[in-house]
C-alpha cells in the first residue's frame, strides 16, 4: 500500500486532483463564510480529501489537506 499526500496553498488544486485522478473520493467541502475566500472559490475543504485507486496491484490512497494557514498544524501530524 502506498500513501500520498497533496498538500499545498488555499485554492491550489489539491481536491480537483484527488477527484480527478482517483473518481472515487471523499471530499470534506463546504461552503466558504469569508468574502476575501469566496471571491476566489465557492467551497473549501475543512478536514481531509481522500481518495485511492490501484496501480499495477498496488493500492495508492491519497490523502488532501485543507489549504488555509489555521489548518497548518495538521502537517506535524501527518508528516
Amino acid at each position: 500500500m502506498v500513501k500520498i499526500l497533496v498538500t499545498g496553498h488555499f485554492s491550489a488544486g489539491k481536491t480537483e486532483f484527488i477527484k480527478n485522478i482517483t473518481g472515487d473520493t471523499l471530499l470534506t467541502e463546504v461552503s466558504l463564510s469569508s468574502q476575501e475566500e469566496k471571491s476566489v472559490k465557492e467551497k473549501t475543504t475543512v478536514a481531509m480529501d481522500y481518495g485511492k485507486l490501484e496501480i499495477k496491484g498496488k493500492k495508492v490512497h491519497l490523502f488532501g489537506t485543507p489549504g488555509q494557514e489555521r489548518f497548518d498544524f495538521m502537517l506535524d501530524i501527518l508528516q
